[in-house]
């Protein structure tokens, strides 16, 4: 995604603020994603289970390797975490 927009006269704290944005959810999700809190965690879960669901009503099948993959591992591992599915991917009836 590009964030910069050349030959026109864009406000620069637009694209500042764009990039912040960015470098804040690649901390978040890549760089220190072993220390999200609950919250976070879930939050994650919501955001991309809705963002995968809205690829699979547009026509996406999904595959083992295509560009959800990595993301449904971490839904799975911080499902697992947060105490909803046991190891098998069971729903934990609490």
């Amino acid at each position: 995604m590009s964030v910069m927009t050349h030959g026109t006269k864009n406000n620069p704290t637009d694209q500042i603020d764009k990039i912040r944005s960015m470098i804040r959810e690649f901390i978040r999700l890549e760089v220190v994603p072993y220390e999200l809190t609950n919250q976070e965690k879930i939050t994650f879960i919501i955001e991309n289970e809705s963002r995968i669901n809205d690829a699979v009503i547009n026509g996406h099948k999904a595959s083992n390797g295509d560009e959800f993959q990595t993301t449904r591992e971490k839904i799975r591992k911080y499902r697992i975490q947060l105490g909803i599915i046991d190891e098998t991917g069971k729903l934990i009836r609490k």
